[in-house]
Formats: C-alpha cells, sequence, structure tokens
C-alpha cells in the first residue's frame, strides 16, 4: 500500500479549446504526480478520453468534446470548466486551474498586409479567443508559420513574417491551441523583392561593395530589402530606383519611387544637396522648396519616381507625372538649364 503526498498543479497550457471538438491536448504542469492506473484529468466532472504520465512533474491529457450550440455561446465568450487531477478513484488535487471553452478563434484583420518575400516583418493580428499558450502561432499559408509570436491581449496578438520563395498572396490563420486553426482567410503578400548586384570598378564606391574592384557580381546587401525596379550607372556613380527600405524612419509599410545613390559626388551628381561622396547607397531625400518661414514644403522623395539615367557625371529623373529632375555636371548644358546643381532641379 502506498502513502504520497497530495500532488499540487501550478498551470495547464493550453488552458482553452473549440466547443465540439476533442482533438486538443492539454499539459498539466505541477509536481509530485504519479503513474497511477487511475490517473485522470477531469474537465468539470467529465474525463479525459486519454490521460498520459509524462513526469513527476507534468501529464498530458486529451480535452473531452463538449457539445455546444452556437445559440448558447453567443450568450458569453467562454465557458469555464474546473481542471481536475484525478489520482484515483477517490482523490482529486486541490489546486486546480480553470479551462476555457469557445468558440473557433477568428483572424478579423491584419496590419500590414504585405512585406517581403525575405521575412521578419511583424504583423499584428486582431481576433477573438487569442490566449497567451505556448502554442500559440500564425500559419502564412500552407505550413510556413510565424518566426517569432508575441501575446499583446485576448484580441491582439503580433507575428513576425517567415521567407518565402516567390512572391505570393496567402491566408494568414491563427491557433491558440496547436490543433485546430482559424479558417477567416485574411489575405498577406509578399512583395517580390527584385535585388541589385554589382561588379566592376570601385575606385569612388560607385559599385558599394568592400574591395576596390570585384570581377564577379555580388549582391547589394544594404538595399537587399528593397524591390529596385530600376537602375543607372555613371562613370564613377550610380542610381537605383526601389521601393522603402524596412527599417528607415518611414515605417513598415514600402514605398516605390524612391531613388538611391552611391558613388563619386564632386559635381553634385547624386542629387543630395553637396559634394561629399558616399560608398553607400542613399537616399535622395533633399528639399525642393522651401515655405515662407523656412520649412520643407516639397521633398524628393515625397515624387514618385519611374525611373533613372546617368550621363558620365550628371544625373536624370523621371516621376510618374512626367516631370525630369536633373542634378550634376553642366558643362554642356546637359541639365537643361544654366546653373550646375546638386540637388535634383
Amino acid at each position: 500500500f502506498l502513502f504520497f503526498e497530495l500532488p499540487n498543479v501550478t498551470n495547464v497550457d493550453p488552458n482553452i479549446a473549440p466547443v465540439n471538438t476533442s482533438a486538443t491536448l492539454i499539459t498539466v504542469h505541477g509536481e509530485g504526480f504519479q503513474p497511477f492506473n487511475d490517473l485522470s484529468c477531469l474537465f468539470g466532472d467529465t474525463p479525459s478520453p486519454e490521460t498520459t504520465f509524462i513526469s513527476p512533474f507534468q501529464v498530458r491529457c486529451q480535452v473531452p468534446f463538449l457539445n455546444v450550440s452556437l445559440t448558447e455561446m453567443a450568450s458569453a465568450l467562454y465557458r469555464t470548466v474546473t481542471l481536475k487531477l484525478r489520482l484515483n478513484s477517490h482523490q482529486v488535487t486541490n489546486e486546480n486551474p480553470q479551462f476555457y471553452y469557445a468558440n473557433i478563434w477568428e483572424v478579423k484583420s491584419i496590419t500590414p498586409s504585405s512585406g517581403p518575400v525575405i521575412g521578419s516583418t511583424w504583423i499584428t493580428v486582431k481576433a477573438s479567443f487569442i490566449r497567451p499558450t505556448s502554442l500559440l502561432t500564425c500559419q502564412f499559408g500552407q505550413g510556413l508559420f510565424a518566426t517569432a509570436v508575441e501575446f499583446v491581449d485576448e484580441s491582439t496578438m503580433k507575428c513576425r513574417s517567415p521567407a518565402v520563395g516567390k512572391d505570393d498572396v496567402v491566408a494568414v490563420e491563427i491557433t491558440v491551441d496547436g490543433k485546430h486553426w482559424s479558417t477567416s482567410n485574411v489575405l498577406y503578400q509578399f512583395l517580390g523583392m527584385r535585388n541589385l548586384l554589382t561588379f566592376g570598378d570601385n575606385s569612388f564606391g560607385q559599385a558599394a561593395i568592400p574591395e576596390s574592384f570585384s570581377n564577379t557580381p555580388k549582391f547589394l546587401g544594404s538595399i537587399r530589402a528593397t524591390d529596385v525596379n530600376g537602375m543607372a550607372a555613371g562613370d564613377q556613380h550610380s542610381l537605383a530606383v526601389a521601393s522603402q527600405t524596412f527599417n528607415d524612419t518611414f515605417g513598415t509599410v514600402p514605398q516605390a519611387g524612391l531613388v538611391y545613390v552611391w558613388g563619386n559626388n564632386f559635381v553634385g551628381q547624386l542629387g543630395l544637396g553637396d559634394l561629399r561622396s558616399r560608398t553607400e547607397p542613399e537616399i535622395i531625400r533633399t528639399c525642393l522648396l522651401v515655405g515662407s518661414f523656412g520649412e520643407c514644403i516639397r521633398r524628393f522623395d515625397e515624387e514618385f519616381i519611374v525611373e533613372v539615367a546617368a550621363g558620365s557625371y550628371h544625373s536624370l529623373a523621371l516621376t510618374r507625372e512626367g516631370i525630369v529632375f536633373a542634378f550634376g555636371w553642366n558643362t554642356k548644358r546637359q541639365l537643361g538649364s544654366c546653373i550646375r546643381t546638386p540637388w535634383p532641379n
């Protein structure tokens, strides 16, 4: 005959399951558990269909089926029962946490609704019946899961998008118990990223690589998280039209039509408002129009650039409205004006 100290239950994970299902597996955490033949989880007075002793500190139980109509669940967010661990035919644990039954979780919205194929975009998910379980996660399409998850509150969570092989539109679904997934079909778009490779002479930083030259193409890593849709090369400088990076001061939503420049700038061919050369791509944010109080009321990075071109020492940029900006060397009136200017004009 065995005398034992009454076990102590500290918590259960996950502590929620959908009504009208029975596939959820939970782990009961505590101390002093014994592998008794009659060991079972009681959900209220209903025993678990299956109970497995894991260790003196863990027991795994299958959640029993709770048949509740939608009309009954409409009157309350949760159906709450006391979770007890039955040790034998007579005794149960004293410290017993609450377990929750709810309707299947539903995704309401996601923000932002798009991000690059390289992943790592944090999205905020608004949904119902979110609980801080260890199995809480997001799925992006079939078989692609969030690389990190944060519980915010019972209606909000955050998920970090995974990397994918190509641009695509997928449904974002969530699970709280690791078994049952939402079927809300809220869509997320992976944006295709066209990367830029550079090679050749880099005496003035025009290839934006660590070496002075390269005879093999190399990814331009500093703008790898952008969608490059145009580029041009002068004698000693380079330009690219791309979307906004995902970690700059403008936030996390891509902004197409920005101009990145790098290389020699001795005559202002980078359009940055100075004559200092750059060895890494930099967005042109030059002020185009100053207000009566000295404030900038129009900036170049607010224009939507669709195409760039480069002469030996000057640059041109075309907006979607058909406006041409020119900057750099002007010895032959290549800027279409009478002055040389280190900023877009």
